[in-house]
């Protein structure tokens, strides 16, 4: 496999992701005010409203039926593949256009239930969580969504909804979290544009037929365009194999001499980075719904085991050092549901930025879910770490406890690496002070630009820090304390019964004693009460 490398310095690499980056913030941001030292509870609390669309209860209704008759997730582990008959089902059921509008023949999901289909089939195999991910927050769908022309979306998302697949290519061999090294080149001929170049982990890129690929044309810049996946030139290289998520269809494609008309090009020349970070403004919020959905595997099967499992004279849940696990457990789930709930409905109700709280829900996802997975592995023992058909094989009953792990731990590379999400995070955070003061720290700015700077920032910190020391922010009773009590079981809506719903304002008696003791707590999850996930 060969490809063109760029040289390039790192300040020319920076500049490329700074241009890429949305440089303005038109909507409130609770993330951006909480950096900012200004905790504007009123951007989050009350929770928006979720509006009623029993058309959307309705289909995940039907694809939960489908999740657990018709996908067989050991299958999928077995043979490394998705069976075609499940492709098919999915599209009968509209899994394909679920973020697609209506008009174009998808069902125009919100966020919070798009998430939420990915969590129901995240739960029979996170492959296949990872297949409808990868297609439609970061393949066509998305893109063409927010800056696709209107004859683009009347020529392709039918298409998608229908039950194509789409792939998103950017990935290069020597191209990773840095696009100013981008080797791929679209060069401009009579009617379009001619691409060469190879891409590497292509996520459903061995089944694709629509895809999105960031090439570099000339004194243009990184460009996004669609491109068919049977165009003449397009060779699919190899089926990558990884560690979990046996069931991906991730390719090596090469481009050569791969013609594709002006009319393909999405947003406009040079717009190719812009999109794809706009893009996943709302496609990371797809990862955390897959670690919500191990979060609850886990925890039925940590409460099942340390039932059912007796040691020293007392069932394994009764034990400290086990309960403090499964309470560790149930909290975390608990959290990443809803973060990502509520990040959702922000994105949804569109008032908000939510670039911050996006990329703030994926890395907390990804890294505790990684955890819970872990923990649960320590609490099965050498149960947890032995594979589910060898339990079968010996005649236990299986639980996919490795598998999990195997599989949880891409999301922490996905979309993002925890690396890039702290840098990301903390670039954000800080922008209101480098757009003031920026200058003073950079090289390449002039004594007049400087001194302008430190004009400016002399004006925003004065009004900026005192706000640090006085005012709301020091009342101790400010903000009301919100504290939750877990009673029973679960109730339909998958809290605990007695626990406050989201928007409620009053919480509930004895919510004191939350903190009274773990152990206790965690007993309550493991007694043995037959409690729906």
């Amino acid at each position: 496999m060969t490809t063109t490398q760029r040289n390039v310095s790192e300040q020319q690499a920076r500049q490329v992701a700074e241009a890429a980056r949305e440089s303005e913030w038109r909507k409130p941001s609770f993330g951006k005010e909480l950096f900012l030292g200004r905790f504007r509870l009123d951007l989050i609390y009350p929770w928006p409203a979720e509006q009623p669309r029993p058309d959307a209860d309705e289909f995940l209704r039907k694809l939960d039926t489908f999740a657990r008759t018709e996908i067989d997730g050991a299958r999928i582990e077995r043979d490394a593949r998705i069976p075609d008959e499940v492709f098919q089902g999915l599209a009968r059921l509209g899994a394909f256009g679920m973020k697609i509008d209506k008009e174009y023949g998808g069902l125009g999901l919100t966020n919070l239930h798009y998430c939420r289909a990915l969590t129901l089939v995240g739960s029979a195999n996170a492959a296949i969580g990872a297949l409808l991910s990868a297609h439609q927050s970061i393949g066509v769908p998305q893109p063409l969504k927010i800056f696709g022309s209107p004859e683009q979306k009347k020529a392709f998302l039918p298409r998608l909804a229908a039950g194509e697949v789409s792939a998103f290519l950017l990935t290069e061999p020597d191209v990773g979290s840095d696009p100013a090294r981008l080797g791929t080149v679209a060069e401009p001929v009579e009617g379009g544009y001619r691409l060469n170049g190879v891409k590497l982990w292509a996520t459903n890129g061995t089944v694709a037929t629509l895809l999105v690929v960031m090439a570099r044309v000339p004194e243009k810049g990184i460009t996004a365009f669609v491109v068919e996946g049977d165009a003449e030139g397009i060779t699919v290289e190899r089926r990558n194999e990884f560690l979990g998520l046996r069931g991906l269809e991730n390719s090596v494609t090469r481009f050569h001499d791969v013609f594709v008309p002006e009319a393909n090009v999405i947003g406009g020349l040079g717009k190719g980075l812009k999109i794809a970070l706009t893009t996943l403004n709302t496609g990371r919020l797809s990862l955390p719904a897959m670690c919500v959905s191990a979060g609850k595997r886990s925890l039925a099967i940590a409460r099942e085991w340390s039932a059912d499992r007796v040691q020293w004279g007392r069932a394994v849940g009764k034990h400290e050092a086990v309960a403090k696990k499964i309470a560790f457990i149930a909290a975390t789930t608990y959290a990443m549901e809803s973060t990502l709930d509520l990040c959702c409905m922000i994105a949804d109700d569109d008032r908000n930025d939510i670039r911050i709280e996006a990329a703030l829900v994926k890395l907390f996802a990804s890294e505790m879910a990684w955890q819970v997975a872990d923990e649960l592995i320590q609490i099965r023992g050498g149960r947890g770490y032995e594979k589910s058909e060898s339990l079968v094989a010996r005649g236990e009953r299986p639980a996919e406890v490795e598998q999990m792990l195997r599989d949880l731990r891409i999301n922490r590379i996905f979309e993002g690496s925890t690396e890039i999400m702290h840098l990301l995070i903390a670039r954000e955070a800080v922008d209101a002070h480098l757009s003031v003061a920026g200058d003073i720290i950079d090289p390449e700015a002039g004594f007049g630009r400087k001194a302008k700077a430190g004009g400016r920032a002399g004006l925003f910190y004065g009004r900026w820090l005192p706000t640090l020391v006085v005012g709301q922010g020091q009342n101790p009773g400010g903000t009301p304390a919100m504290v939750h009590s877990p009673r029973t079981c679960a109730s339909s809506s998958g809290r605990p019964a007695g626990w406050p719903g989201r928007r409620s304002t009053r919480w509930p008696a004895g919510a004191a004693r939350w903190s009274a003791s773990r152990a206790s707590w965690a007993g309550w999850w493991t007694s043995g009460r037959s409690c729906s996930r």
